[in-house]
C-alpha cells in the first residue's frame, strides 16, 4: 500500500484585544519595510511544551507583553498560507523559515477549520477545489477576479502551513507594547462596517451598494436571488435583524465578491480601484479573516461568560463597564437597562469608594463578583442594543 507523506508546518497567531478609551484595539506588527500589518505570530517549534506556551513566548518576544486570559479560536489551513510565513518572519523578527518561498498575497478565502469542519469556505469567485481558487467572480459587474484553475496547476507545491489562532484579552494598564513596530489599532479601522454605536456607519452604504452590484451581476435570476438573500442575512435589512456576531460571514461575503484587496492579493493580482478603495484597512495574508473570527467569538462570548471583566481594572464605574461592552459589541446600549441587567445578574458589587473625576457627581466604584462563576453556569452580559447609547 502506498503511503502518502505530507510536510506540514504550524504557526501560532495571536489576536490580542484591549479596550483603550472607547476603542476596541488589537495589537499588530507594522512591517519595517512598509506594507500591510499583521498579527503577532511565530512558528511552533520542538522547544515549545504546548501550543499555548509557544504562543505566549512569541508574543512576549515580539511585543514585551505577558498574556493573561488566552483561548484558542480556530485553525486556519488554506493552501496559500505556505509562502506567507517566511516573508513575514524575515521582516518582523519572528525567526525561522516556514514552508519555503515568499508570496505577496497569502491565503485563499474561507477554509477556517473548526472542530474538523470548514467555517466560511468561500473563495474569491467560487468554491474551494483542492485548496485552489476555482473560477472567477465579477465585482460590481465589470471586473473579473483572477483565479487558479483547480487541478491544473502544474507548479511544484510548497509544504502545507497551518495557523492555530488564539484570542487574548489584556487590560490597558498591562498592555504597553515596547517593541518598535508593535502598535495598538482599533479593529474598526479594519472592519468599519462593524461599528454601529452611533447608528449606521458611514461606510455601510458604500458596502451595500457594491454588494448589490455583485448580486445583480449573477448569471441568472436564481443566483442573483441567492446572493441577495445572503447579503440580507449577513448584513441585516428588509425585515432581517442585524446580528452583531456574524462578523466573519460579512467578511467572507465581501471576499467572495472580490470587493476587498485580500481577495486579489491571494489570487496573485493587484486589486482594482473598486477593491482598493473599499473602506477598511487590509492586513497581511488571512489575518483580517482571523481578526473577524475573533471579534465574532468575543461578541458571542460576553453574553454567557464574564470575559468582559478581563478587560476592566480591579475597580471601575458602571459607565466604564458599559462603554467597554459597547466598544466590543459595536452597539449602543440603553444606560438604565444595562445597569439593571448587571445588578440583576449580580455581576458586580460596590467597593465602598467613589470615582471623583467624572465631570459630574461622584460615581460608585464597582468590582467583579468572582463568586458568580460558582453560582451559575453562564454569567455573561446579555445586552440589548439601542440606536444610540444613553450615556448621560
Amino acid at each position: 500500500m502506498d503511503v502518502v507523506s505530507s510536510s506540514v508546518t504550524v504557526d501560532l497567531t495571536a489576536v490580542i484585544v484591549s479596550v483603550r478609551g472607547r476603542s476596541p484595539c488589537v495589537l499588530e506588527i507594522d512591517p519595517h519595510s512598509g506594507g500591510r500589518s499583521h498579527l503577532p505570530w511565530g512558528p511552533f517549534g520542538p522547544e515549545h511544551r504546548t501550543l499555548e506556551a509557544g504562543l505566549r513566548e512569541w508574543v512576549e518576544r515580539q511585543t514585551r507583553i505577558s498574556l493573561g486570559y488566552v483561548e484558542q479560536l480556530y485553525t486556519f489551513g488554506d493552501s496559500n498560507r505556505a509562502g506567507f510565513s517566511s516573508s513575514v518572519a524575515e521582516d518582523s523578527g519572528a525567526g525561522g523559515t516556514i514552508a519555503g518561498g515568499t508570496t505577496a498575497g497569502g491565503t485563499t478565502a474561507g477554509g477556517t477549520i473548526a472542530g474538523g469542519t470548514t467555517a466560511g469556505g468561500t473563495t474569491a469567485g467560487g468554491t474551494i477545489a483542492g485548496g485552489t481558487i476555482a473560477g472567477g467572480t465579477t465585482a460590481g459587474g465589470t471586473t473579473s477576479a483572477p483565479g487558479r484553475s483547480a487541478g491544473n496547476d502544474s507548479r511544484p507545491r510548497a509544504a502545507r502551513n497551518i495557523s492555530v489562532a488564539y484570542l487574548a484579552l489584556v487590560h490597558a494598564d498591562r498592555a504597553r507594547a515596547s517593541v518598535p513596530g508593535a502598535v495598538w489599532r482599533s479593529w474598526y479601522d479594519h472592519l468599519p462596517w462593524e461599528d454601529w454605536r452611533e447608528g449606521e456607519p458611514e461606510s455601510m452604504r458604500s458596502v451595500l451598494d457594491r454588494l448589490e452590484c455583485w448580486a445583480s451581476a449573477g448569471e441568472d435570476e436564481q443566483v442573483r436571488a441567492r446572493r441577495r438573500t445572503r447579503v440580507r442575512l449577513a448584513f441585516g435589512g428588509n425585515g432581517v435583524p442585524r446580528d452583531e456576531e456574524r462578523v466573519l460571514e460579512r467578511y467572507e461575503l465581501l471576499y467572495e465578491a472580490a470587493l476587498i484587496p485580500e481577495a486579489w492579493y491571494d489570487a496573485g493580482a493587484q486589486p482594482p480601484a473598486e477593491a482598493a478603495s473599499m473602506p477598511g484597512r487590509p492586513m497581511s495574508t488571512d489575518h483580517r479573516r482571523i481578526l473577524a473570527t475573533a471579534i465574532g467569538r468575543l461578541r458571542g462570548k460576553i453574553k454567557y461568560r464574564p470575559v468582559l471583566f478581563e478587560l476592566m481594572p480591579p475597580s471601575f464605574t458602571l459607565l466604564a463597564l458599559q462603554l467597554t461592552a459597547e466598544a466590543l459589541s459595536g452597539a449602543g446600549l440603553h444606560k438604565q437597562n444595562f445597569r439593571r441587567l448587571v445588578h440583576n445578574q449580580q455581576l458586580v458589587e460596590p467597593t465602598g469608594e467613589v470615582e471623583q473625576e467624572t465631570g459630574g457627581r461622584p460615581a460608585k466604584l464597582m468590582r467583579f463578583r468572582r463568586e458568580v462563576e460558582l453560582e451559575r453556569p453562564s454569567p455573561g452580559v446579555r445586552m440589548s442594543a439601542t440606536r444610540r447609547a444613553g450615556l448621560v
